[in-house]
């Protein structure tokens, strides 16, 4: 069990019921599939907030869990949540202002979440008042990886790692952001101690294969898809089918079944947007990076994607920055002065803008 989520920020005196109520809410967010944003994990941090009105961190708790599960809704749908978020969180914080975890609610509240540095003021803003909270050094390693300063991001997602080793969610991120990096060993060196823990885990065993297939290793990616059938709820079989033709593929990545893969993401892509990062991403390890970056120009792109091993070339580009101005990220640089990584690049076809003299927050 997460100890370390269920005894953290301002020390405060709990009654039994209580406790165990806390504990049972950090359970639901070590197993649930996306932190916070997971039902069950929701109804334990009600049932938590509802017998302890006047622990802040358990009104942070239910704030944030509110926060996430309306950001993935409708804005007419999530109406309604995110007013009862604002009210916990508000009321977390008036309890007692060194509770970090209610900063976490409040970035996820931001209106546009391509307003990155808001955003990142937000995360800055808790860990300042709790910098071992577990979540806030992850959710701000993420945000910086999403923004090409992988450097700072996958420090941030160490120290959570470090800090809350029992959390499924941090060594997936944490396995996934040093694959990104070009780091697949230390990668699956991670992922290889938390199977001790969590043994035959789907979402585990799919961050392996992506970080497989991203460090080139197809054979061990093959062999991983292999012994799908001992992995519940690892891949569908369809799915499983892709995966390991896409393996081949990127074994002969100018072959005929490279090109008919290559042809039909950029035409599923047009067909149904929400699919094109995916795709975008499937080009990219084929190695087709006119056709990525064609893809890019089409389709607005979550900003994560320019920043993964494969998608060097792309960064390298001359044209990127149309692709970065239309992810949001040129203002970012622009107006904070804390450029990506890839300036660092002499191979670079673009210029990038002056970088701010003093040193960020997070150095």
């Amino acid at each position: 069990m997460a100890t370390g989520c269920a005894l953290g920020g301002p020390r405060v005196n709990r009654n039994a019921d209580v406790l165990s109520l806390l504990f049972a809410a950090c359970e639901r967010l070590d197993f649930s599939a996306d932190n916070y944003g997971d039902e069950t994990a929701l109804v334990a941090m009600q049932r938590l907030a509802d017998a302890a009105p006047d622990d802040a961190l358990a009104q942070a708790y239910f704030g944030t869990g509110l926060a996430i599960i309306a950001f993935n809704m409708p804005p007419t749908i999530a109406r309604a949540q995110r007013l009862e978020a604002v009210h916990r969180l508000d009321l977390s914080q008036k309890l007692d202002s060194r509770v970090g975890e209610a900063w976490l609610g409040r970035s996820a509240l931001i209106p546009d979440q391509r307003d990155f540095a808001r955003k990142e003021l937000t995360l800055a803003s808790g860990l300042a008042v709790e910098p071992n909270n577990v979540m806030l050094n992850l959710f701000m390693g993420e945000l910086l990886t999403s923004v090409g300063r992988g450097t700072e991001g996958l420090l941030f997602a160490q120290r959570a790692a470090a800090l809350g080793p029992a959390f499924l969610a941090t060594t997936q991120i944490t396995a996934g952001m040093l694959s990104a990096a070009d780091r697949p060993r230390e990668a699956l060196a991670l992922l290889d101690l938390s199977d001790r823990r969590f043994p035959n885990n789907h979402r585990q065993a799919m961050q392996r294969l992506d970080a497989l297939l991203t460090s080139g290793d197809t054979v061990a990616a093959r062999a991983l898809l292999d012994r799908a059938a001992e992995i519940p709820g690892f891949l569908e079989p369809a799915r499983e089918s892709f995966k390991r033709r896409l393996s081949y593929a990127m074994d002969a990545p100018r072959g005929p079944l490279a090109d008919i893969i290559a042809h039909d993401a950029a035409a599923d892509a047009d067909a149904k947007p929400d699919f094109a990062p995916r795709d975008f991403n499937i080009l990219t390890q084929l190695g087709r990076i006119d056709a990525a970056i064609a893809l890019g120009l089409r389709h607005t792109m979550p900003p994560e994607v320019f920043f993964r091993r494969q998608s060097r070339p792309v960064l390298l580009s001359s044209r990127f920055p149309a692709l970065a101005r239309r992810a949001g990220l040129w203002d970012y640089w622009h107006q904070s002065g804390h450029w990506p990584d890839v300036c660092r690049e002499p191979q670079r076809q673009w210029t990038c803008g002056p970088a701010v003299k003093s040193a960020s927050f997070s150095k």
